[in-house]
């Protein structure tokens, strides 16, 4: 069950997870990473979706309507992880969770011209390991 509040005008979701990174030459058969990465797409979409639901939010909306996913958005990824990561490694661990809000229809593209701004932070929480999602719309 994802956990979810929509709290001044911010959409969080809680989508649970160990994170790794994928450039660190960990030696697991592509197949294996391949999974790994479709599994957090996956429950990303499903928490967020949950969390849209909750909140009375409908994904990709053609109304024009203020969570459209072509409106400029603020996405903040907390992933609370082992150990901290560098700058590159924690950008290619949170590609999925990205992808997966596409999939959720919150973005419409996680592009570098979609006007979204993608933060990421990282914490260490060994014991309460996932990623934490807050989207709200970009001022």
């Amino acid at each position: 069950m994802s956990e979810v509040a929509i709290c001044e005008g911010r959409l969080v979701a809680w989508v649970p997870g160990h994170l790794r990174n994928p450039l660190n030459g960990n030696r697991v058969h592509w197949s294996v990473a391949a999974k790994e990465r479709k599994g957090w797409r996956q429950r990303t979409m499903l928490c967020c979706m949950d969390a849209m639901r909750r909140a009375g939010i409908k994904p990709g909306r053609e109304d024009g309507g203020i969570w459209h996913p072509k409106w400029p958005k603020l996405i903040v990824l907390t992933a609370y992880v082992w150990n901290l990561y560098d700058e590159d490694g924690l950008a290619a661990s949170l590609k999925s969770v990205v992808d997966g809000l596409v999939d959720a229809k919150l973005i419409h593209d996680d592009g570098p011209t979609s006007g979204h701004t993608v933060r990421r932070r990282q914490v260490i929480n060994r014991k309460h390991r996932g990623v934490e999602v807050v989207v709200e719309h970009a001022s």
